[in-house]
C-alpha cells in the first residue's frame, strides 16, 4: 500500500511542511510516498494535482490518502483521478462521507454521543427553530465537521433558554468564525458536562479527551491515559462502534464525564484527523505497516 501526502506549494516533489514528519516516520518503516496539489485540486484540475504521482507499481495497487480535510465533492474528484491513473485507493468517497459528517455518522452513533440535530445551509430562522429542540438545557453549536469551539462562550456554547437575540449572536460568530471552511449545514448538540483538567489561555476549557485511531475495526494508535486506564478499560465498546463503519480508517473522540461515564464527542476519517503531538508518527506508522 501506497501512501499520498499533500505536497509543498512551492515544490511538487516534496511535502507540505506540516506533514514533512508523517512522511518521514512513512518511509522510514517502509510506506512509499507520492504528492498531490491541494490548491490545483480545489481549482478543480485532479489530474494536474496528481501529475507527479507515479503509476501505480503493480495494477490496482492500494493507495491510501493522509493529510488535510476537504468536501466529499473534492475528495471524490481526487478518487477518480487515482483509480483513473490505475490505483485502488482505500477509502471511497461515501465511505469517507460517512466518517467526515456527522450526519451521516450519527446512525452508528446514537446512544454514545450527544443528541443532535442538523439542518442544511445556513438560514437563521431554521437554526432558530433547530434550537428549540434544546432549548430547556446548554446546547453547542457546530456545522457538519466542525465547531469553533476555540471561541467557546461566543461561538460555540449555547446556554439554556439563551433569546432569540443572543442566539442570533452566536450563530453569526460561528458563521464568521467557520468562514469558508463552513461545512454543509448547521448542527446543535445537547451540552454534556465533562471533566476538565484546565483551562488554557484564553480561558476556554481543556476536556479529559483521548484520541482513537482503528484500523478494520481494531485500535492502531491512541493518545495515552491521563488517569488509570482511561477509555481503554471500554475497548470492546469502542470497537464495536468502530466496527458500524464500513470506513476501515477511523478516529474516534472520546471525554469522561463528570459522572465518571465515557461519551464519543466525534469520529472522522482516519485520512484527515490530526495526529496528536501524544502519538509518535513511527509509532502511528509503524502500526498502520504491520497491519496493510
Amino acid at each position: 500500500m501506497k501512501l499520498l501526502f499533500p505536497s509543498h506549494p512551492l515544490k511538487a516533489r516534496l511535502p507540505d511542511p506540516d506533514y514533512e514528519s508523517e512522511v518521514d516516520a512513512a518511509r522510514q518503516v517502509g510506506f512509499a510516498c507520492d504528492f498531490y496539489n491541494l490548491e490545483v485540486l480545489s481549482e478543480g484540475d485532479a489530474a494536474r494535482a496528481l501529475a507527479t504521482c507515479a503509476e501505480p507499481e503493480s495494477p490496482a495497487q492500494p493507495i491510501l490518502y493522509r493529510g488535510w480535510m476537504m468536501s466529499d465533492t473534492l475528495y471524490a474528484q481526487l478518487y477518480a483521478e487515482l483509480v483513473r491513473k490505475g490505483y485502488a485507493p482505500v477509502t471511497r468517497p461515501e465511505v469517507y462521507a460517512e466518517a467526515h459528517y456527522l450526519p451521516n455518522a450519527y446512525p452508528h452513533l446514537a446512544g454514545h454521543t450527544p443528541e443532535s440535530k442538523w439542518m442544511m445551509g445556513q438560514d437563521a430562522n431554521e437554526a432558530w427553530s433547530l434550537y428549540q429542540n434544546f432549548f430547556h438545557a446548554p446546547a453547542l453549536i457546530k456545522d457538519f465537521v466542525k465547531s469553533a469551539k476555540h471561541r467557546w462562550n461566543e461561538a460555540c456554547f449555547i446556554p439554556a433558554h439563551t433569546t432569540r437575540e443572543r442566539f442570533d449572536e452566536i450563530l453569526k460568530a460561528f458563521l464568521e468564525a467557520r468562514g469558508k471552511q463552513f461545512n454543509k449545514g448547521i448542527v446543535l448538540r445537547r451540552y454534556h458536562e465533562l471533566v476538565t483538567l484546565e483551562r488554557d489561555i484564553r480561558g476556554q476549557p481543556v476536556h479529559e479527551e483521548y484520541r482513537m485511531f482503528f484500523w478494520k475495526g481494531e485500535l492502531l494508535a491512541a493518545t495515552p491515559s491521563i488517569r488509570g486506564e482511561g477509555p481503554f478499560a471500554e475497548m470492546k465498546r469502542w470497537g464495536d462502534i468502530a466496527r458500524r463503519f464500513q470506513n476501515q480508517f477511523l478516529s474516534m473522540d472520546v471525554a469522561r464525564q463528570e459522572d465518571g461515564s465515557w461519551i464519543i464527542i466525534e469520529v472522522g476519517d482516519g485520512e484527515v484527523t490530526g495526529l496528536p503531538l501524544s502519538i509518535a508518527p513511527e509509532l502511528f506508522y509503524g502500526e498502520l505497516r504491520k497491519r496493510s
